[in-house]
């Protein structure tokens, strides 16, 4: 019986720059112990919804250079966030006239050509099949409805040798990021092609089915693992939402209020749907795998490990850039026992 250990990573925006850096600890805990490699090389399957798809497949991709390394490891990952997350979620201006929350009503927050230029200068034109490490993506389908798991990388080549097709190895993984972070209002959705035959889907966001994929990538390890294996999840939140939907408010609601960015606290009808499925989903693997299960995250808004971290997904502002930084890093010292021990696990 062997261990297989599973990497998971939730969806939340701008937010996605505290999984980085949790990673960046994980490596210099590791580099302690003197393992040397990527942390990326430890984990049998990577697995991401939304933003975290995105530090899942800089993880799981094979580096420019072809020396087996990853695309990007964490500190690179941080960068990526700190430095072009600004560029992916431009049009800011208008919100601070008064006019986003009109331009939002009607029509997507922000044009897609920023974000898929980062996903096409990070990934180029790498395919599912190319991957060296095994990485799982959900997407959500409007065309054919359908909750995709899109996926690859050398179990999966494996299986086919073995009789099991992957229906997926020929799709480009920026293609599949850029579906996969389609928020609804927040971006149009993407068309995933097959580049071998003329099948597509039309994705928006994992995040509204599955913003915390560790249940999912669960599932799928015992998939291509089978049952006999030990199986160790780590799972890396973007922030658990705690603002209240007062009753005498929301008793009121229609949609204006439970959709709209008009509302008081916007869209609060997609909050609710990605923080109650992270919160199962969290409470699911502790119940499941016990001492077996990593979780790392922390409270938004509380100010509770240092300034507050605001609740939305595109508040790439240098205020709020620099509290998900210092809040990570508080997240980190807090957290180092459980690193520590974990880095002792993994490989």
């Amino acid at each position: 019986m062997a261990t297989r250990y599973v990497l998971a990573v939730d969806g939340g925006g701008i937010r996605g720059l505290v999984p980085a850096i949790i990673l960046q600890a994980l490596e210099e805990e590791r580099a302690l112990l003197g393992k040397k490699g990527s942390c990326a090389d430890c984990f049998d399957l990577i697995a991401g919804t939304s933003t975290g798809a995105i530090v899942a497949a800089g993880l799981a991709a094979p580096s420019e250079d072809g020396k087996g390394g990853s695309r990007r490891n964490p500190t690179q990952l941080r960068e990526l966030y700190i430095k072009r997350g600004p560029k992916i979620f431009r049009g800011r201006l208008l919100w601070a006239l008064g006019l986003g929350p009109l331009k939002q009503l009607f029509g997507p927050r922000y044009a897609p050509d920023s974000l898929l230029k980062v996903l096409q200068d990070e990934l180029g034109t790498v395919q599912f099949k190319d991957l060296p490490r095994n990485l799982l993506v959900p997407t959500y389908s409007i065309a054919p409805r359908e909750a995709m798991f899109l996926h690859g990388g050398p179990r999966y080549i494996e299986m086919e040798g073995e009789g099991t097709p992957n229906p997926f190895g020929d799709i480009v993984v920026c293609e599949a990021l850029r579906a996969s972070t389609a928020a609804p209002t927040y971006f149009p959705p993407a068309v995933v092609r097959h580049t071998q035959s003329s099948k597509k889907y039309i994705g928006i966001d994992g995040g509204v089915f599955v913003n915390d994929p560790s249940m999912a990538a669960y599932v799928e390890a015992r998939k291509l693992f089978g049952r006999e294996d030990d199986i160790i999840v780590v799972s890396l939140g973007t922030g658990q939402q705690t603002e209240d939907y007062p009753f005498a408010k929301a008793l009121g609601w229609g949609f204006a209020e439970w959709m709209s960015p008009i509302a008081r606290i916007r869209t609060p009808l997609l909050g609710a749907m990605m923080h109650g499925q992270t919160r199962a989903a969290t409470h699911q693997m502790g119940k499941l795998l016990g001492e077996r299960f990593f979780r790392f995250d922390f409270k938004l808004g509380s100010g509770q490990l240092g300034e507050a971290v605001s609740e939305s997904l595109d508040d790439t502002s240098k205020k709020n850039l620099k509290a998900i930084e210092e809040t990570a890093e508080m997240l980190v010292a807090q957290e180092r026992p459980r690193i520590a021990e974990l880095a002792a696990l993994l490989p």
